[in-house]
């Protein structure tokens, strides 16, 4: 399964994640910070690339729901040259793709997966000296560090 083969312990963020079939109005998945679900809607015939991708994303929103901290996030504004007066997060149920939030989850995928299919409109692809000052911002929560 692709959630099981990322080289991440998910389960530490404390969400349930499950997969639904994909329809043009769910758009690719949603993290509920309230319900503590991640939900997946899958594509038939879906690459596994893409499906890893959307999966970071989603556990990328529920590392910062969930773990993140004024100093992870000003952090990471630094490291990815962000404005610090753009707001985190656009609005509940918004695409977040232009938010600093949106962002983070794009990160954190291309981090977690290797994915070059990066979708934020913030800002580019990080580079590789990104994706290195980045890895201790989104360690496992309850190691070392965290």
């Amino acid at each position: 399964m692709a959630l099981d083969a990322l080289p991440y312990r998910w389960r530490t963020l404390g969400y349930a994640v499950r997969f639904e079939p994909y329809t043009r109005s769910t758009g690719l998945g949603v993290t509920n910070s309230r319900t503590r679900t991640i939900t997946v809607y899958v594509k038939e015939r879906q690459a596994t690339n893409e499906l890893r991708a959307t999966i970071g994303h989603e556990l990328g929103h529920a590392l910062d729901f969930g773990f993140a901290t004024v100093e992870k996030r000003a952090e990471y504004r630094r490291i990815r040259g962000l404005a610090t007066d753009t707001p985190w997060y656009p609005c509940d149920g918004c695409d977040d793709l232009s938010s600093p939030a949106g962002d983070w989850a794009e990160v954190f995928a291309a981090l977690l997966t290797g994915s070059s299919d990066f979708r934020s409109r913030l800002a580019g692809p990080p580079t590789q000296a990104q994706l290195d000052s980045l890895a201790p911002v989104f360690r496992e929560p309850g190691s070392d560090g965290a």
